[in-house]
């Protein structure tokens, strides 16, 4: 095994299948999570869903490259292609205002960041790549919202009056927000000293199993986002990568290759709960002791992320087409059962710089499909599990199954 932290981070996504549930006071259940409905969670969970999204995409991926490499891919670099690419963002919340907060502490959150990538190839037994692996600090303060008109610099409104009464989750029009991110993480793949493929700098190419890859990430920006009954989101920021201190390190040989300054941002759409795609329904039993019919609802999200590099690349490969590659674009088609408590479906597609740590120097277009993961799941606040639910005489499976073991005598 050459990376038992690799191995241990597919461990560590393959454990995000697993979540608390709750009821709420709702005849229909089984999509309820989580009984808050202040507007505190309502800006909390809008901040959940714009989480960069994780996902692990076994066998179905592929990789194109978008010029001829100057060395082409050798074995154990993904010379006969790839098995599976795992990606995740993980938040830990550190602190987060509570109910009996002011609006100032209850819009604020802390969190440990931890970002951990896999990629694995066909080649031979000992197929892991050099892992992404991220980890820092974050928080996120609410600026401003169109429900209690607070902003930063002025607090008019009183947190515990708010918490009064919960009118946001009935108003017909949308909840507009602003809210700013910010972050310092520490990103590297863990391998020793050493860049170049061959140990020659005059071939201008990384060596992808055992190149050293190194850099410390700031970064700020700001998010819009409109809540109605659907979701838009858009945000914009700048990130800076440099050296630090200590083991903190900005490796010598990427200046002028990586880059040091980016835009970064993304758009993103998500949709209210709408009928599953091939219009399955579920019978349930509600908290009234009747059976319904339920349709089996859906969210789907539509997402791009996007980086542009600025600043001097001179001594970026160009190879024949004698482009930088300085935008570099992420685009996510999810699709999210309302059952599921952390698992979707995902199609990513991507152009630009290889995204995995120390491939940067490789342009390619990618595609794959998978299965996407959440340690916690946006929950539409708005949502109404109620609304569609047609009383039936037809009994729920497991009700009928049970029934069926009485009779039999066979109920143990």
């Amino acid at each position: 095994m050459k990376n038992p932290l690799g191995y241990l981070t597919i461990a560590v996504m393959m454990h995000l299948a697993s979540s608390l549930s709750y009821g709420q006071k709702h005849i229909i259940t089984i999509f309820d999570e989580t009984p808050d409905t202040s507007i505190y969670d309502g800006m909390h969970q809008i901040i959940t869903a714009n989480w960069p999204i994780s996902y692990v995409s076994p066998l179905l991926l592929k990789y194109k490259p978008l010029r001829p490499r100057t060395v082409d891919l050798q074995f154990g670099e993904g010379q006969k292609g790839y098995i599976l690419e795992g990606v995740t963002d993980l938040q830990f919340l550190l602190g987060q205002g509570r109910p009996t907060h002011n609006h100032f502490w209850q819009t604020l959150r802390f969190t440990v960041r931890y970002a951990p990538a896999v990629r694995m190839t066909f080649d031979n037994s000992s197929n892991l790549l050099p892992t992404n692996q991220k980890i820092g600090l974050q928080f996120d303060k609410v600026l401003w919202d169109s429900y209690t008109e607070n902003t930063i610099f002025h607090i008019k409104n009183n947190a515990l009056e708010i918490e009064k009464h919960n009118f946001w989750k009935e108003k017909t029009v949308p909840l507009h927000m602003v809210y700013i991110t910010g972050f310092a993480m520490h990103y590297s793949n863990g391998q020793p000293e050493g860049v170049w493929y061959n140990n020659d700098p005059s071939f201008n190419r990384n060596d992808y199993i055992s190149g050293d890859f190194s850099t410390n990430i700031l970064s700020l920006s700001l998010t819009y986002a409109k809540f109605y009954h659907n979701m838009f989101a858009a945000n914009l920021g700048y990130q800076n990568d440099a050296n630090w201190f200590g083991p903190f390190q900005y490796i010598p040989e990427q200046k002028k290759r990586y880059g040091h300054h980016r835009l970064t941002g993304f758009l993103q759409y998500l949709t209210k709960p709408v009928g599953h795609p091939i219009g399955i329904h579920s019978l349930v039993k509600g908290t009234d002791g009747k059976n319904y019919s339920v349709n089996r609802r859906w969210e789907w999200k539509f997402r791009s992320d996007w980086e542009l590099i600025l600043g001097n690349l001179d001594n970026f490969p160009t190879g024949d087409n004698n482009k930088k590659y300085r935008m570099n674009t992420h685009l996510y088609i999810e699709g999210m059962p309302l059952r599921s408590r952390s698992l979707g479906y995902l199609f990513h597609f991507y152009y630009g710089r290889d995204y995995f740590n120390i491939r940067y120097d490789d342009p390619v277009f990618a595609y794959m499909f998978g299965l996407s993961l959440k340690l916690k799941k946006f929950r539409n606040p708005r949502f109404d599990p109620d609304k569609d639910k047609k009383e039936t005489t037809e009994k729920p499976d497991y009700i009928r199954r049970y029934e069926e073991k009485i009779l039999k005598g066979n109920l143990q």
